[in-house]
């Protein structure tokens, strides 16, 4: 089992060498086959990665925490009128198949 472990480890697949444990547990529970194990393993830590990938580019991407529309506010903006919103909002636009694009100025990122 220590070897197990250590190739684990120095392969990085850090959420499989965690739960080692209770994967080796659950496939003897279940009776999986080699290729039955080895894809729920990868799965384990391809899932993982995915979450941490997608983490990371939240966190990159610096958004506020509560954004929605109902905060949007129109004192700072002159391309969009609250009536021209709220009919944006209701998404008829999707059922007439008509195409959406909204810009901005250039350089109004957000800055931290």
């Amino acid at each position: 089992m220590q070897l197990l472990k250590d190739r684990i480890a120095y392969l990085n697949l850090t959420e499989i060498n965690r739960n080692i444990e209770n994967i080796l547990q659950q496939a003897s529970v279940e009776k999986m086959n080699l290729i039955d194990y080895s894809i729920k393993i990868f799965e384990h830590e391809v899932n993982y990665r995915r979450q941490k990938a997608v983490d990371l580019k939240l966190k990159k991407a610096k958004l506020p925490i509560n954004h929605n529309l109902e905060t949007f506010d129109f004192n700072h903006q002159n391309g969009i009128s609250k009536q021209q919103l709220s009919q944006l909002r209701e998404l008829f636009w999707l059922e007439q198949n008509f195409n959406l694009l909204i810009m901005g100025p250039s350089g109004t990122g957000y800055v931290n």
